[in-house]
Formats: structure tokens, sequence, C-alpha cells
């Protein structure tokens, strides 16, 4: 049965329109863990650790794809709840076109970037050993290669949340298997008996991208029926802006990653010096920090439009209903990633270690500390949504920038001073309880705003 944004939302209902982008968003992610996995197990720790320096350069240029998905989704949404249907379409389709534009753009800046940042970050350890040298030379050939292909991923991102307002979203879901798929297979092939190493990985990740990409485009261009469809592009500027705008948050959330990333590396560079270890565990960790933040973006990048349409169509009752129930269902996630995370810790470490005591015993602590933060995640996560639905991107965007970057580098710096090396792993459950805080506040503080009530007024009794 088909979910419209339109509808009143049970439970149920919930589930049915959240639960194929929660997946799509999932199989994404395994496009960086499936990296991981088959380099760690069949190439070499430099090629593992190389992969994993250059992961927070080529995050950030994905995040235009969610600036201006997002971001425009929450504005096209909100013009189909004002029945401005054709409108809606030519949105769709100029920013399609202006993110290609940018993210091409974006691709060969972060193509240039990548060596000096990999070289800057090698020098971090003080000690130019040879393991540190190789990991520099296999994050340069890794992450030249994959910004190269990183505007199709851009372009990729932004369908997953549009399927959703086309009210399609088991085809993003669909074309999200056929790429991972693809990625999967050729990992598997170039890492392996071709013996490619990073390059291999960065190859097959790019192919992923190429299929995730094409398939969209096509569905989007010959199908005439749905919600949202290529039309003769009739360039407005204001509404491109507008969608940045709206999508400011889930680009910093990228950004962030990017930032706090570099920061890890650096600290863990200087904290476990000469040796790739700290790089290579928090890299395992990021892997399943993906997956896991996955299940929040999902649900939260797909609740967004259904706030912007009830935004549009002013119905507060309704906007009240989806608020409510998805606060309830963000606790329930986070009772569920907090158990898995600890449970799973020691698990996920033997996979990527090949055998290392030390690597077993870094990742493992550090995987134990850091699921205490998926208690927290989720709320700022949705909060910075849930605010791009309403078309404020100014809020959406100070709760990313607090969660992922202002919050996040205080405690990385700080921490580490009084408890060592344990200290930047236990620094994203305080700025995520941070964020956490400042999200509900900023929900609880703008009812009166949008209209919404997170708890009924009690009626005076006589």
């Amino acid at each position: 049965m088909k979910v419209s944004i339109s509808e009143h939302f049970t439970y149920k209902k919930i589930f049915k329109l959240t639960i194929a982008p929660i997946l799509m968003m999932i199989f994404v992610s395994l496009y960086s863990v499936v990296d991981g996995i088959c380099i760690a197990n069949l190439s070499n720790h430099a090629a593992f650790a190389g992969v994993n320096l250059a992961f927070p350069i080529t995050t950030v240029i994905g995040g235009v794809g969610l600036l201006f998905g997002t971001g425009g989704s929450a504005l096209i949404s909100k013009m189909l709840g004002e029945k401005k249907e054709q409108l809606a379409k030519e949105t769709f389709t100029n920013i399609i076109i202006a993110a290609a534009v940018v993210g091409a753009i974006a691709s060969l800046i972060g193509f240039f970037v990548m060596e000096p940042y990999a070289i800057a970050m090698g020098n971090k350890s003080g000690e130019s050993t040879e393991e540190i040298k190789a990991m520099v030379e296999e994050a340069i050939k890794y992450g030249r290669i994959l910004m190269a292909g990183q505007f199709l991923f851009i372009i990729q991102n932004m369908f997953h949340t549009l399927f959703v307002v086309d009210e399609k979203p088991h085809l993003g879901f669909l074309w999200s298997i056929v790429a991972g798929v693809t990625n999967i297979v050729f990992d598997v092939i170039f890492i392996g008996p071709c013996q490619m190493g990073a390059t291999g990985a960065a190859i097959a990740t790019v192919m992923g991208y190429g299929v995730g990409t094409l398939g969209p485009i096509l569905y989007f261009t010959f199908n005439k029926k749905g919600n949202l469809y290529f039309v003769k592009p009739v360039f407005n500027i204001k509404n491109v802006l507008r969608a940045a705008y709206n999508g400011l948050a889930e680009f910093v959330n990228y950004g962030a990653m990017t930032i706090s990333g570099v920061v890890f590396n650096a600290q863990l560079i200087r904290y476990y010096p000469g040796s790739t270890v700290g790089v290579e565990a928090y890299g395992v960790i990021m892997y399943v920090l993906l997956i896991f933040w996955a299940v929040f973006l999902g649900y939260a990048n797909t609740v967004a439009p259904v706030a912007g349409y009830n935004l549009g169509a002013k119905n507060k009752e309704e906007l009240t209903n989806v608020l409510k129930k998805s606060l309830v269902i963000i606790s329930i996630f986070a009772g569920i990633m907090l158990a898995l995370g600890e449970g799973l810790a020691y698990p996920i470490a033997l996979i990527f270690s090949d055998n290392s005591e030390m690597m077993i015993e870094i990742t493992t602590t550090a995987m134990r500390f850091w699921s205490i933060s998926f208690l927290f995640c989720g709320f700022s996560i949705f909060g910075a949504s849930f605010f791009t639905g309403l078309n404020n991107g100014l809020l959406a965007s100070c709760i990313s920038f607090m969660r992922s970057i202002a919050l996040i580098i205080l405690f990385v710096y700080t921490l580490p001073l009084a408890m060592g090396a344990n200290g930047i792993w236990l620094s994203p459950v305080c700025s995520e309880g941070g964020a956490a805080i400042i999200s509900l506040s900023l929900i609880n503080i703008c009812q009166k705003k949008y209209g919404y009530q997170l708890f009924k007024k009690k009626t005076p009794t006589m």
C-alpha cells in the first residue's frame, strides 16, 4: 500500500513510509563499509589506513547532494502542499542541474586537495616511519579516484529524499541495492584476484555511484505520471538558493564529518605516534557509525517532507502528530542502537583486525565508549531535519554545527588532556548529549511559531 505524505500518520504508516529510505541509506553506507572489509581482509594495513585517512575529505563533497536533495525536497513538498504542482516540477529540475554543476566543481577541487591533505596528516605523527609513508600514498591514490566520481554520488544522494516526495521510496531503495551490489562485486574482484588494493576499491565505488545515478535519471526523464519528473528548465535562482538554504543542516553534517574526521585523525596520529593503529580503529568505528547513523538519517530525512507538506497545508494537528510519534520512535531506536553497539564491539573489531591484538583491544574499547552516544544522536539528527522540513535552514544548521563541529572539537581536544587516548573516544558522548539538549530545547521553543504542540494544555477546572 502506497503511503502519501499528505495522510494522517499512524505508527504503521510511518513505518511503511520510512522503512525503504532507511534501508536505502544503509545500503549507501555499505559502499564505504564494503571497501573497508575487503581491504582489511584482502589487502594490507597501509591500504586500510589510507582509505580511512582519505575518508573525511571525500565525505564533504557527498554532502552537496543532501544540501540540494533534502533542502529541495522540503521546499518542493511545501509547494505540493500549496497545490503548486508545476512550480514543484520546475524546481525539481533546477536543483538537479544546479547540484550537478556545483558537484563537478567541488569534485575537481577535492581531487587537487587530496595530496596536500594526506601529506599534512602524515606529518602530524612526528615520526616519518615506512608505515606512515605507505598510508599517505594509499590515501592519495584512493582519494583522487573517488573524487573524480564524487559528483555522481552527489546526484545519487539527492534522489534519496526526492523519491519520497514522489511517493516512490521503494524505487530509491531498489536502485541503492543495484548500486551496492555493483560495488560489492567489483570490490571483491579488484581487491582480491586483481590485487589492486585501495585503487580497486575506489574504482568499484565509483562504478556503484554511476549505476545508482543513471537509474533514477532515466526514471524521472521518461516517467511522467508521478509528483515529480523532469520538465523544460525555467531557471529560478531564488528557489535554487532557497533549497540550498533549507538543506544547510545536512551539508553542515557532512562538512562536520570532514572536520571532525580530520581532527580525530590528527589527534589519533599524535596519541599513537609512528603507528596507523589509531587511524585504523577510527576507520572501523566510522564504518559502524555510517550504518547506525543511516537509520536515524533515513528516518529523519523522510519525515522532513511530511513536515514541509503539512506546513504548506497549514495542518498543525498532523504536524504535532508526526512530531510526537517521531520522538517516541527515535527513543526506541536509541536504545536498540546502544545495545547493538555495546554487544557487537568485539565481533566488529575481529572482522577488521587481521588478528592484531592491539587493534582488537583499541577498537573494542573505542566502540564501547562511542556506543553511549547513540542514546543522544538521533534527537539532534531528527531535530535538524525537522527544522529543514519547516524550511528553517538557520535553526537546522545551528543544531548540526553544534553537534558535529563546535562541541566535538571542544571535547576531542580537552578530554584527552585528562584521560589520554580514551578521552578521544569519549568525546562524541559529550558532544551528542549537548546537541540533543539543544535540539529538543529548540523544538520546544518553536511550538508557537509553527503551531505544533508537544504537550496538551490543561483545561482549567472550575
